[in-house]
């Protein structure tokens, strides 16, 4: 079991909204999906798992850095993106033929 950090001072990067722990929520819109200001905790080991957090909120004292999952998510977009351009190559030569 992970022991609980020190809450006495908590860098600014240190908020809810940074931790990987923090499960932001969406309202559905007419253009599809908008991020709210809030969220919750998905840590085991946070009491704060079911309460409802703010993206500003100091955080609980689980906190764990995002930026493993930021950057596995951009190489997943790059990677998405890459897909797309060959696709696109592929109908362009496609057309191309018809004509």
């Amino acid at each position: 079991m992970r022991k609980r950090k020190q809450e006495n001072t908590v860098p600014e990067t240190e908020i809810c909204r940074n931790c990987k722990y923090f499960l932001r929520h969406y309202a559905k819109s007419a253009g599809g999906f908008k991020a709210l200001m809030e969220g919750h905790c998905i840590c085991r080991n946070s009491r704060y798992k079911i309460k409802a957090r703010e993206i500003y909120d100091k955080n609980c004292g689980f906190w764990e850095s995002n930026e493993e999952i930021n950057e596995k998510l951009k190489q997943s977009i790059v990677e998405t993106l890459r897909y797309m351009a060959e696709q696109v190559e592929e109908l362009a030569v496609i057309l191309k033929e018809m004509q």
